[in-house]
């Protein structure tokens, strides 16, 4: 058995293991920590006792699963969820899970399955599904309000409340299915209370027949959609029958069949639709649709049946044109019919927003010193390695871990620490890597601090070709005192379809490095292109850049949500060939950089907060477009940060069309508040009810600005209020997995 700090003689694998699988003692669910992905204090159902999961669930409340056991065959034919039940698994398959009605404050984590909600009245409630991937979710008739469902992979929904229940102010972040059919079906009640949900970033991947249906719901906001068909049989991406309001913000893919979207919706606002199809019309609205369709910049057919819509700014490369009802009127004329949906695709009554992040300082375990004396100390990276390579599965207790070298991770393999504060594995050579994947992709990788090598974790082809990383789970992980980078993939074929949650990256040089050096063919091994990857409540903290990435091949639909970036001391964010890139409900406090945040592609920034203060940034945000919605852009302590300036010398403009397209961008600002100058870049684009302290020009309900003329269509603005991320505030507890006292304050940045 590895013992931390020193090595004593290994015992057989077998007995590791049984060492390993020992219940931590009967701990109630309440006393079991919730900042953990695989809680070493919930107790151990051995997979021979799969029968009696009930049992252990109803005895202690908290369980967890052996990692990568399988708790479906041989074991219960159903499993009941009830009020603070919570089970952690580790990619395990588990017994068809029925969610008592009622149910509040349970936890299901990193299992697969299928799901049900019975019909009922009473509401299930405050929930956590986690990293419940390969789930089949099937929601007839239940009640559901203010659950958390983060991280809905390969998976399919199926709710439907025409005869009972509704779904209410519920949050689905990172929904994902491949190949289900249909993927996500949403049926609202008839007294029209399936209100107030959010779908934070969707991935429709290989539909072969029906996509998407909703219909009843008094409102639906679908906030980055991506769509990849190879045959759905004629159907749309986004279908709906008769229901209220629909917004679609950020779209992209493409469609081999099928139209993009077909709504009976009583208005739509669209907003950055990207998602192409060789059908036309590629949008079919209802007769009674009113429809605001704003920077969509592939050129769409409408059939428009008689509804009433108006299109601006959809083609950032030609002059911007408005259309009204079908027909292009100068823009001089065009206030009366943008007024008019303005005031019915973006109402500005009064809602409640989600609750700003909440950050726990990022653990320290091996402290101030944790340098001194490394010469002296032995290497446990070999005895480690054989572990990994013959049980698969090691858990590390608590204590420290030295490692001359990098440990190969990879599919079918986790390595687990006890918790980020108790468990450290510090490089003796700061030029070697920590953990390198084995060539498989497919990680995991929880609990526990990485320290002081050269990257934290790297993704690299030469241990294995036409490496695609899929469906690798990061969690709960610090990494801190890089030489390079805290996470690095280069030389691969893609980073793709990944789901990191929870981790910390502190005083590296970069947090996050994408290196694409190597460009070839469209299958070439080493494309090194980045889609469809969510950060969630991660923490970017004193590194030089926090995000690096430089991609080749075309990456998009990255996603940072509940993010921190602090303290950056080049920039929080360089993306180059980035589009989309999105971040919500983010904070970025006290970053360098000219711009804070920029990619050569579309940018959408919902709902985040930025602070310019004593970091000397020049602007804090830039793309070939911007849409900001329900953000914050203010100054701390300093004077001269602007929001956006018509400086690119970060993106090479002797390439023509990056030329082209920064020389045309469009700045779209929907329920914003800027205390600072918004700069010279704003020459084209929209604000509509947004406060702009610095430039009362702007200030208004509706200003749409042409070849940096502008056109005020409506008063001054309400308070700004956020349209997107809504529903109701959660607790801390449940996003967050942190509280923090009315004491608690950011880490300090060391002297040096």
């Amino acid at each position: 058995m590895i013992a931390p700090r020193n090595l004593i003689a290994a015992p057989s694998c077998r007995l590791f293991c049984l060492l390993l699988l020992v219940a931590m003692g009967t701990l109630k669910a309440g006393e079991v920590p919730r900042d953990r992905a695989y809680p070493m204090e919930a107790v151990l159902v051995p997979l021979n006792e799969k029968g009696k999961l009930q049992q252990y669930l109803d005895t202690h409340g908290a369980v967890r699963l052996e990692p990568g056991g399988d708790y479906l065959a041989g074991g219960l034919p159903t499993l009941r969820i009830r009020s603070g039940y919570r089970l952690y698994g580790l990619s395990n398959n588990i017994p068809d899970t029925i969610i008592e009605p009622g149910t509040t404050g349970a936890v299901l984590s990193y299992v697969h399955g299928k799901i049900t909600f019975p019909p009922s009245s009473d509401p299930t409630k405050l929930n956590l599904f986690r990293r419940t991937t390969y789930c089949n979710f099937v929601i007839n008739g239940a009640t559901l309000e203010d659950n958390l469902f983060l991280d809905v992979a390969f998976c399919i929904i199926n709710a439907d409340h025409s005869t009972s229940g509704f779904m209410r102010n519920n949050r689905f972040i990172r929904f994902q299915s491949h190949g289900g059919n249909p993927m996500l079906t949403i049926r609202g009640d008839p007294q029209q209370r399936s209100s107030g949900n959010v779908f934070l970033w969707v991935n429709l991947l290989g539909p072969p027949d029906k996509v998407t249906y909703f219909d009843n719901l008094p409102d639906l906001t679908l906030l980055h959609v991506d769509c990849e068909s190879y045959s759905t049989a004629g159907q749309p991406s986004i279908n709906t029958g008769p229901m209220g309001h629909l917004t679609i913000f950020g779209s992209t893919g493409a469609l081999q069949t099928g139209r993009t979207i077909d709504t009976k919706a009583k208005s739509l606002w669209l907003h950055g639709h990207s998602l192409s199809t060789a059908v036309k019309p590629s949008v079919v609205l209802g007769k009674d649709t009113t429809a605001l369709l704003v920077h969509n910049p592939d050129v769409m057919e409408l059939k428009r049946d008689g509804s009433r819509t108006v299109r601006l700014f959809n083609d950032t490369m030609n002059k911007n044109t408005v259309e009204v009802d079908g027909a292009v009127v100068p823009t001089e004329q065009s206030g009366e019919g943008l007024l008019s949906a303005l005031k019915d695709c973006l109402p500005a009554t009064k809602s409640v927003a989600w609750e700003s992040p909440a950050f726990a300082p990022p653990p320290d375990p091996a402290g101030a010193k944790w340098e001194v004396g490394l010469e002296k100390r032995k290497s446990q990276r070999e005895e480690i390695q054989k572990l990994l390579d013959t049980i698969k599965h090691v858990i590390l207790p608590p204590g420290t871990y030295y490692l001359d070298g990098p440990l190969k991770l990879g599919k079918g393999q986790s390595l687990v620490g006890s918790g980020m504060d108790k468990t450290v594995l510090i490089s003796l050579d700061r030029n070697k890597d920590l953990i390198l994947d084995d060539g498989t992709g497919r990680m995991i990788l929880t609990d526990l601090t990485l320290q002081g090598g050269r990257h934290g974790i790297y993704h690299t082809w030469s241990t294995g070709p036409n490496l695609q990383v899929v469906d690798t789970c990061i969690s709960h992980v610090t990494i801190r005192s890089m030489s390079k980078a805290g996470l690095c993939f280069e030389h691969i074929y893609g980073w793709d379809n990944n789901f990191v949650d929870f981790v910390n990256f502190v005083d590296c040089p970069i947090g996050i490095q994408q290196l694409a050096t190597n460009f070839g063919t469209a299958e070439n091994q080493s494309l090194t292109y980045m889609d469809k990857c969510v950060f969630y409540q991660c923490q970017f903290i004193r590194c030089g850049k926090a995000l690096d990435l430089q991609a080749r091949r075309a990456s998009g639909g990255n996603l940072w949500v509940n993010c921190l970036f602090q303290d950056s001391k080049d920039c929080a964010a360089t993306m180059i060939n980035h589009s989309p890139a999105t971040f919500a409900n983010c904070d970025f406090t006290n970053n360098a950089g000219d711009p804070v945040v920029g990619t050569n592609g579309h940018l959408f920034v919902i709902g985040c907060r930025f602070t310019a203060d004593t970091a000397k940034a020049v602007d804090l945000i830039d793309g070939f477009s911007v849409s900001a919605e329900g953000s914050l852009f203010e100054s701390g302590s300093s004077s001269n940060t602007v929001v956006t300036s018509f400086t690119p010398g970060w993106v090479d403009i002797s390439i023509d069309f990056n030329k082209k397209m920064m020389a045309k961008r469009g700045f779209f600002f929907y329920n914003c508040t800027t205390k600072i100058p918004v700069g010279d870049a704003f020459r084209n684009g929209l604000v509509y009810n947004s406060i702009f302290a610095k430039d009362p020009a702007l200030s208004r309900k509706a200003v749409m600005v042409n070849d940096g003329k502008p056109l005020v269509l409506l008063g001054t603005p309400s308070e700004p209020v956020e349209r997107l991320l809504v529903g109701s505030t959660l607790p801390y507890s449940l996003v967050s997995e942190y509280t923090p006292s009315p004491s608690a304050k950011p880490e300090k940045r060391k002297k040096k």
